[in-house]
């Protein structure tokens, strides 16, 4: 389980912005520290926290579920929905800043001229 929130570090203590679920009292845990002020955003965007990588928490959560999901096993058909949607969007975003992008087929030439 991977929970993502914000935290203030006061008099040598982590204290959560907000509540923090199923998190049993005294129990020991992992922390990756991420200033949250040195990676803010400009402009409209200013309260949205990015990590090293540009990651929101947000974003880091919903992947640390979907990867928990596919190791359970277990097939959600809207789960899969989302992302069959969430992908077609991404190769039709791609799509319009880059141009068609068309690597398979010399691929695919380069290896039945190599044979």
């Amino acid at each position: 389980m991977n929970i993502v929130f914000q935290a203030v570090f006061e008099k040598g203590v982590f204290r959560p912005l907000s509540s923090v679920p199923d998190i049993p009292e005294h129990a020991t845990v992992f922390l990756n520290i991420v200033p949250a002020d040195a990676n803010a955003t400009s402009g409209a965007e200013a309260d949205v926290k990015l990590d090293d990588q540009g990651v929101t928490p947000e974003l880091l959560q919903e992947v640390s579920n979907s990867i928990e999901t596919a190791l359970s096993n277990v097939r959600d058909l809207e789960i899969m929905r989302r992302a069959a949607e969430r992908m077609d969007r991404a190769r039709e975003e791609m799509k319009k800043r880059t141009g068609m992008v068309d690597v398979v087929v010399p691929i695919l030439r380069e290896i039945r001229n190599g044979e």
